[in-house]
C-alpha cells in the first residue's frame, strides 16, 4: 500500500508541472555564444541546455496543464572573448573579459497555452540589462557562468507571470 501512495504521488507532481518547449532559431547568426576553451558546438550544446533546465525551473510555478512555448531568435553573452595573449595567456587560448559595456542580451518569441492549447498570452521579448554587474553576487552564483543572463531571465519571469514565480 504505501508502494502505491509514493508512486501516486510522484505520478501527480510530475502531472502538476507546467509543461515547457525551447527551441534555438539560427544559432549561427546569434550576436555572441562564442566559445573560449571548448569546441563550439560543445560550448552550444552545454549553455542552451543550462538555459532550457532554467526555463523549467522558472516554469514550475505555472498552473497545471499550461504549455510555455519559447523560441530564442538572438543570444549575446555578457562579455566579450578576447585572445588571451591580450592577457598575458597562453597564445593559443581565449578569455570571455566581462565589462561594463558588453552587457547580456536576448531576444525571443513566447506563447503560453492552456491544457487545451488556447493562446494565454504571447509576446515577442527584447531584454538586455545594463545594469548586470550592479547587484550582490552569491558565492554559488558567481559559480555559474550564466548568471547575468539567467538573472535578466528571471527579472522578466518575474513581471510576466507574477504569482507563478517562486524565488529561484
Amino acid at each position: 500500500m504505501k508502494k502505491f501512495i509514493v508512486i501516486l504521488l510522484l505520478s501527480f507532481s510530475a502531472v502538476s508541472q507546467a509543461e515547457v518547449n525551447v527551441s534555438w532559431s539560427e544559432p549561427e547568426n546569434y550576436r555572441d555564444i562564442d566559445a573560449t576553451d571548448e569546441s563550439q558546438s560543445k560550448f552550444e550544446k552545454r549553455v542552451f541546455k543550462q538555459f532550457e533546465e532554467y526555463f523549467k525551473e522558472l516554469s514550475k510555478g505555472l498552473p497545471t496543464g499550461q504549455k510555455l512555448w519559447i523560441k530564442v531568435t538572438d543570444l549575446d553573452l555578457a562579455g566579450r572573448v578576447l585572445p588571451g595573449y591580450a592577457h598575458g595567456i597562453d597564445s593559443n587560448k581565449q578569455l570571455r573579459v566581462i565589462k561594463r559595456i558588453d552587457y547580456p542580451r536576448i531576444k525571443f518569441k513566447y506563447h503560453v497555452t492552456d491544457a487545451n492549447g488556447k493562446v494565454l498570452s504571447s509576446n515577442e521579448v527584447k531584454l538586455k540589462d545594463l545594469g548586470f554587474q550592479d547587484g550582490l553576487q552569491t558565492r554559488n552564483k558567481l559559480r555559474d557562468n550564466l548568471r547575468y543572463e539567467k538573472d535578466m531571465i528571471k527579472d522578466w519571469f518575474q513581471k510576466t507571470f507574477p504569482r507563478e514565480v517562486a524565488e529561484k
